[in-house]
This record gives C-alpha cells, sequence and structure tokens, in this order.
C-alpha cells in the first residue's frame, strides 16, 4: 500500500497501530512456542547447548536476548494481564520481557500502566534493581567463564572469544581503556570510529608486555619458520610454529618481536642475520611500534661474536634483540 492509499495521517498511524498489534500476537505466540521446546527438550537433536543456544542458531539473536525470552515465555503463563498486553499491543516485547523479571499476578496491572509512559530503558534498570541476582547465578556465570581463539581466512585473522562475570570483565575493560589511551593517535584515527582498532592494538600491547617479562624465555619466543631467500625477497611463506602461514614481509614489519629460524638451502651454518633495528614509525603491522623487527642480510651478518638469539615475544623497551638463524 502506497502513501496515498491512507486519506490521513490518522488512518496513517491506525494501519501502523493494527500491524504493531499483529506482530505482537505473533511474538507472544512465538514465546509460548519457545516454552513449549524447552519443556520438551526439543532442541536435543539440533547439537545446540541449551535452549538458548538453540534459539540463538535458529533465529540469529544474542544467547543473552534468547536467555531472556526463554524467561519470559515461561513468566507469561503465570502472568495473564502482561500476557495481555502484550497480545493486544499495549505494551511491547522488549518492556514485556523486563516487566516478566520481577512482576507477579498481584502487581501486574499497576506495572502495566506505569511501564505505558515510561522507556524501555527505565523498565530495565527498575527490573535490575528489584530482581538482584541470586548467588547461584553468580556462581554459574563464574563457571562458564571462558576465552577461546581459532585461526580463520585461510590464517591471515586470529578470532578471538571470551564471556567473563561482570566484576572481572570490567577489569578487562578498564585495562583496555587505560592501554587504548596511552596509544598515540594516528593522523587518520581521529575519530571514534576507529576505538575497535585502537582497542585491538591495546590488547596486543598488554600481552607483548606481559610475554616480555616472563622468565622463561623459552616458553616466551614465539618461532616462525621461513625460507631464507623468501624472506630477504618477500617470496614464499613464513610459517608460525604452531600457527599458520604468513607473508614474508609480515614477519619482517611485525611489531612483535619474533625469533625468525631461516631455512637455507645450503644447510645448517651461522647465524644469518644481525641485530634487529627499532621500528621505522612509517611501516610495519602497526606504525605505533617501538619494538624490534627482524633485519634480514645486514652487515655483520656472519661474526661469530653475536650473541645467542634468544628473543621473547612482543618485547617492550628492554626487550632482547631479534635474530634470524639458520636451521
Amino acid at each position: 500500500m502506497g502513501r496515498n492509499d491512507f486519506h490521513s495521517d490518522e488512518h496513517l498511524v491506525a494501519a501502523v497501530d493494527a500491524v504493531h498489534a499483529t506482530v505482537c500476537r505473533g511474538q507472544r505466540e512465538l514465546l509460548s512456542l519457545i516454552a513449549k521446546v524447552d519443556r520438551r527438550e526439543s532442541w536435543l537433536s539440533s547439537g545446540a547447548r541449551d535452549t538458548a543456544h538453540w534459539v540463538s542458531m535458529r533465529y540469529g539473536i544474542s544467547c543473552w536476548k534468547a536467555n531472556r525470552w526463554i524467561a519470559a515465555a515461561h513468566a507469561l503463563e503465570g502472568l495473564p494481564r502482561l500476557s495481555d498486553a502484550l497480545v493486544s499491543g499495549e505494551l511491547g516485547l522488549d518492556k514485556v520481557i523486563e516487566l516478566t523479571r520481577f512482576a507477579s499476578p498481584g502487581t501486574e496491572a499497576g506495572l502495566i500502566a506505569w511501564a505505558k509512559g515510561v522507556s524501555c530503558a527505565t523498565v530495565r534498570h527498575r527490573a535490575d534493581v528489584e530482581r538482584r541476582a541470586s548467588i547461584e547465578e553468580d556462581l554459574d556465570a563464574e563457571r562458564s567463564r571462558f576465552v577461546s581463539w581459532w585461526y580463520f581466512d585461510e590464517g591471515r585473522r586470529l578470532g578471538l572469544e571470551a564471556e567473563l562475570p561482570a566484576a572481572q570483565g570490567a577489569i578487562v575493560v578498564r585495562a583496555l581503556e587505560r592501554a587504548t589511551d596511552a596509544i598515540p593517535e594516528m593522523p587518520d584515527e581521529r575519530d571514534g570510529s576507529f576505538a575497535p582498532t585502537r582497542r585491538a592494538d591495546a590488547l596486543v600491547a598488554l600481552c607483548s608486555a606481559r610475554i616480555a617479562r616472563d622468565a622463561d624465555q623459552d616458553r616466551a619466543t614465539v618461532i616462525v619458520h621461513a625460507q631464507l631467500d623468501g624472506l630477504k625477497g618477500g617470496v614464499g611463506g613464513c610459517e608460525i610454529d604452531g600457527g599458520p602461514v604468513v607473508h614474508p614481509q609480515t614477519v619482517r614489519a611485525c611489531s612483535a618481536t619474533l625469533v625468525s629460524r631461516a631455512c637455507s638451502r645450503t644447510g645448517p651454518g651461522m647465524p644469518l642475520a644481525s641485530a634487529a633495528h627499532p621500528a621505522n614509525p612509517q611501516r610495519g603491522c602497526s606504525a605505533r611500534s617501538a619494538t624490534a623487527t627482524a633485519s634480514v642480510g645486514s652487515p655483520g651478518a656472519e661474526r661469530d661474536d653475536l650473541p645467542r638469539p634468544t628473543t621473547s615475544c612482543g618485547g617492550g623497551t628492554g626487550a632482547a634483540r631479534t635474530w634470524t638463524t639458520s636451521c
């Protein structure tokens, strides 16, 4: 239907209200069916961990929202007035879900009238205040904490996922914020759209500083296997020990301090590179880096008096220097 099919704005608004009510009726029916799926565990054959995981995967919502939907679906069975308010479109889904967290059959009528005059954020805040988490919920959040990572995009990217209790998460957020504030802004990063990029750099900086202080240099070293001629000429691939294949230029320019073990076609021999120099601010993985980078084929590469290549990955200002050795 086009705009001209409505005789007045009042007719148009009435049509929007009618569609909204239809959507709300469908949402109430959806919640009712989700409650049945939860009781019957109809998700078991799907490979999901639980009902929330199944709802999240099937309907493309977060696990947090899926858990809220499931809890509301069960709660509405004992809150008839609130259920009717959703069916009629008197209240939208978001407000109804928040109200189910603390409403009772004796309070739901008054809460419906109150919620109609306030924002959804206000309803959520009241729910947070009135429904304090039980100790078991806090312990469950503690038990389910995790951090996982994986390589993707043919080894060119690393994905990270973490879930922490709120108190621990606040520590991580504060540390990242402080580290981000300490990172110099690049000329093209003046607006807020670069905040995620700067946080990523801050995370690398925090991890680099930690690993640089590791007393066990062998365990803290990241090894890169490379063909010497490829490392010099920027051709072929370099393999991170226990990780993916990366481009030689990435190895030479990476802001982390790496130990490159270059395989020469002539076989094992003497060290093939000299001490590394500070990264050029105009090149490398991160132009902010001030750590050492690999320098291949530099003068003095075959001197016998050079120290052994023991280097911690991601070293800070006091990190050992990077060397390239034959293997």
